[in-house]
């Protein structure tokens, strides 16, 4: 029996192009569904404390990116160089219910900051975490801000990781008159730009017995972004807004997950070097004056890298940390050891407390 060449080469042909047809209706789809956040908008707080803030009080905040409870020890990660692109459903499970012990035992903590909280997400058995930590932490005043909605994320190819929602949340005991979304503008390339995270901070506004401010900024800046100059992008804008409101006469702390070694680093950090992982870019001595502090432990890194699963020689980091404004005093910070059991980051805890500060 002769082949048919010619009918094989149209089938392949008619083939590849539904699918180059079938993939671009799915890029256009994905285009006209994407979650393209305003420059500044308002976000709702639930409000379950009315107690207002006190001028002569130290206070505690602790930062924490929870990895959407699913990058315990176990995992590594595929966009990292690691083959793994979510936990088992028991793994995530302990992986939530750990974290969430280990928070409600910190109740007397002023101040949260997380980054990576799942709302729907197949990576995260579509677990509410956002509405698990509001009930976990019910005597405090709470805000969500969105910064991931994907349909669909199709990387990898064998195992995408499907629909991702996701955010940020700020969390204060105290009742706050505003909190806000800033965005930072999209610097990825087309089309990653349509699959990875809408960045930003998250502002809260608490008014002190002296007219000024305390202002709060929970930030999550890029990392899957090779030029650096474009994440400068990025640190150029909190910078500003960090800088207003402390020339206006107000308190300001900006901390979360900056994706950045603190300010001369290696000058201060007495922890081993050698398991420091050195792709990590740091910040310049230009990005403040040497008045503004930079809260961060100098002997335990707060974030491990995800090319493989966690053991004592894997290569680690300092992200997580906060940047005080001079009016403020700050008093102990450092890093808990929790020894990247249930998450990829460690949180990071600071205990301030409030000049006296007249602005000239």
């Amino acid at each position: 029996m002769a082949i048919n060449y010619k009918t094989i080469i149209k089938r392949l042909a008619f083939a590849f192009g539904f699918l180059i047809i079938l993939f671009g209706s799915f890029l256009g789809f994905i285009s006209l569904s994407d979650y393209d956040p305003p420059v500044f908008i308002p976000i709702e707080i639930n409000k379950n404390n009315p107690s207002q803030i006190e001028l002569d009080t130290t206070f505690s905040i602790i930062s924490w990116n929870l990895g959407y409870n699913g990058l315990g020890k176990e995992m590594d990660f595929f966009y990292d160089g690691g083959r793994q692109v979510r936990a088992n459903e028991k793994l995530s499970s302990k992986y939530l219910t750990s974290n969430f012990a280990f928070i409600k035992s910190l109740n007397a903590n002023d101040f949260w900051f997380f980054q990576e909280v799942d709302q729907q997400s197949k990576r995260s058995y579509f677990v509410d975490q956002q509405k698990k930590l509001v009930e976990l932490l019910d005597n405090y005043n709470s805000c969500f801000a969105k910064n991931y909605d994907v349909s669909w994320v199709p990387v990898p190819i064998i195992k995408p990781m499907g629909k991702v929602k996701a955010g940020m949340m700020t969390f204060s005991k105290y009742a706050p008159i505003e909190t806000s979304r800033y965005a930072y503008p999209n610097i990825a390339a087309w089309p990653d730009n349509l699959f990875l995270l809408d960045r930003g901070f998250i502002l809260t506004r608490l008014l002190l017995p002296n007219q000024k401010h305390l202002v709060l900024m929970n930030t999550h800046n890029s990392y899957y972004v090779n030029n650096d100059s474009l994440k400068e992008i990025e640190l150029d804008i909190i910078r500003e807004k960090m800088l207003e409101e402390f020339n206006a006469g107000n308190y300001v702390i900006a901390g979360g997950d900056w994706n950045r070694l603190p300010v001369n680093f290696k000058n201060f950090f007495r922890g081993n070097l050698n398991q420091l992982q050195e792709s990590v870019p740091i910040f310049t001595e230009k990005f403040l004056t040497e008045d503004w502090k930079w809260a961060c432990d100098t002997m335990l890194y707060s974030n491990r890298d995800l090319i493989s699963v966690y053991d004592e020689n894997s290569k680690k980091s300092v992200i997580d940390y906060f940047i005080v404004s001079p009016n403020i005093e700050v008093v102990e910070n450092y890093v808990f050891p929790l020894n990247f059991e249930n998450a990829d980051h460690n949180p990071v805890y600071l205990k301030f407390k409030l000049k006296v500060f007249n602005p000239q």
